[in-house]
């Protein structure tokens, strides 16, 4: 007789853990992450680091090099205190500054004033951190059926320039805006002042506009 699904003797807080991790991966491969050594993990080794949320992360790069790591865990206090040594000099494998990113996802409470709480730390280490509730990963947003399309212009880049040089604005903060704090924002890794075209679709067609992103 074979043996039973692993997955299916893992706990509800498990299952939430796999199920959200899933769909992160999916976004994050929507960004151009590589995510292919990751989601091999086998639900064995994935359970037993279930079972201590704070002591699980893992890293993806795209093909510029730039990483991503993301951590879980369930009281924000926790997860910011084992965010730091991510960006300490004495890390053996710190993120870089100025180019990579670092998501975490909480399963416990996270207040809006947290949200900016990780923005605004990310921001005094010139590191994109982003935090994301395990709720806002139930499904995929950026493929829902009502979310428009987001492409993320690089700031500094010719694209932006091009945009700014076609569009009627003296200056980029007079742009619509999308908040930092917006989930769909957090999920792109929007860093601040960065410019996002948003591709609105309806019955009677469609239309493109640009927004900025900003803190709140």
């Amino acid at each position: 007789m074979e043996d039973a699904d692993p997955t299916l003797k893992l706990s509800h807080n498990a299952h939430m853990f796999l199920h959200a991790r899933n769909v992160l991966l999916e976004v994050l491969e929507m960004r151009g992450f590589d995510v292919d050594d990751i989601a091999l993990d086998s639900p064995e080794v994935l359970a037993k680091m279930t079972t201590s949320l704070e002591q699980f992360y893992f890293t993806v790069s795209d093909d510029e090099g730039r990483r991503c790591r993301v951590l879980f865990g369930e009281k924000v206090s926790a997860v910011m205190n084992a965010m730091k040594p991510h960006v300490d000099v004495k890390f053996d494998d710190r993120m870089e500054r100025g180019r990579d990113e670092i998501i975490c996802v909480i399963f416990g409470t996270l207040s809006e004033s947290s949200i900016r709480a990780f923005t605004k730390w990310g921001r005094s280490q010139d590191i994109q951190v982003d935090a994301i509730h395990v709720t806002n990963l139930y499904y995929n947003a950026l493929r829902h059926e009502i979310v428009p399309e987001y492409i993320p212009i690089e700031i500094g880049s010719a694209t932006e320039t091009e945009i700014l040089d076609t569009i009627i604005v003296q200056r980029k903060r007079q742009l619509p805006v999308i908040l930092s704090s917006d989930p769909i924002a957090r999920l792109l890794g929007l860093r601040n002042e960065q410019l996002v075209i948003v591709k609105n679709k309806s019955r009677v067609g469609r239309h493109t506009l640009v927004r900025i992103c900003l803190d709140g």
